[in-house]
């Protein structure tokens, strides 16, 4: 078995190292701190799960999964995140298919045990970036409801 990881934050990337490590010791067990050097590797490897943060730059998390998902639907595709519940749906992203920080060894072993998982896919792009002002103007709202 195959896993990718992927988070440009050298420090949490090893973090989630270890717990995959932990969780699934017989896997081959590549990481990567940028999304464009794990899609490479991807592009010309079978990987069979990809555990990657959603906010990276360049590529983000929702986008390569989109990409790995078109291109090699086998391959599991796991957000790793911290962001809300609220802002992933309106992203579009299936909250099955997130693992929230901090992520321990059974929360990743539950998500790959889960059986009939809805495909991944987010939003485009372009649809996203309304969404993000929206929830900048949500807080900004919320803000100003508490000190005036």
């Amino acid at each position: 078995m195959k896993v990718v990881a992927i988070d440009d934050e050298k420090f949490i990337l090893a973090e989630l190292v270890d717990v995959l490590k932990e969780t699934l010791p017989e896997a081959e067990l590549l990481s990567f701190s940028r999304s464009s050097e794990a899609w490479d590797y991807i592009r010309n490897n079978e990987v069979d799960y990809v555990f990657t943060d959603r906010q990276m730059p360049g590529m983000s998390g929702g986008e390569l999964g989109n990409l790995i998902t078109e291109k090699y639907p086998h391959t599991e595709v796991f957000i790793m995140t911290a962001e809300p519940s609220a802002t992933l749906r309106k992203e579009g992203i299936p909250l099955e298919r997130c693992i929230f920080k901090p992520y321990t060894s059974k929360a990743i072993l539950d998500k790959i045990q889960t059986k009939n998982l809805k495909p991944f896919h987010t939003n485009k792009v372009e649809e996203q970036k309304p969404v993000v002002k929206e929830v900048k103007e949500e807080k900004k709202g919320l803000f100003s409801k508490f000190f005036g």
